[in-house]
């Protein structure tokens, strides 16, 4: 019965610090992207989106828990659409909205707009409708996607 008892008290020991390993883990990850996201604006606020693209990638590359990665995909989008890669624009939006498990909005209007660009007409519709119905009714930028909706159903 003893070595039992001490067995069962090993493995709550074994538990409890793998918990709190786990939580400072959690932790780190945290702090980690937090400081990815801060490294990546000064590059953005200094114009030197070259960098910012590397510092990105090379964060989404270690391959960190979801809920750190749509914001730093997010970003990636906007770079590339910006840069008028618009193929690579719609890898990061479609990365984006997987790691979320949803499409949102921002994710959405890029996707629109880059699926437009490279002349797909119905996803792009569906993007901005997508967009437009996410967006809240105050919102501006839901009468532009109904716009671009608009524009696009009326293009041959």
């Amino acid at each position: 019965m003893p070595l039992l008892a001490l067995a069962i008290i090993a493995g709550i020991m074994v538990a409890v610090v793998w918990r709190l390993r786990s939580q400072q883990d959690a932790q780190d990850q945290a702090k980690q992207a937090a400081a990815v996201l801060k490294e990546a604006q000064t590059l953005d606020n200094s114009h030197k989106y070259t960098f910012e693209t590397q510092v990105l990638e090379n964060y989404v590359n270690t391959n960190p828990p979801k809920q750190y990665q749509y914001q730093p995909l997010l970003q990636l989008g906007v770079l590339a659409l910006n840069h008028q890669d618009y193929a690579g624009a719609l890898k990061w939006y479609k990365r984006a909205e997987a790691v979320s498990g949803k499409v949102q909005l921002l994710d959405a209007a890029g996707a629109g707009e880059a699926e437009a660009v490279l002349g797909n007409k119905q996803a792009a519709i569906s993007y901005y409708q997508q967009a437009a119905n996410l967006a809240n009714t105050s919102d501006p930028n839901e009468t532009n996607f109904k716009a671009e909706i608009k524009a696009l159903e009326s293009a041959p």
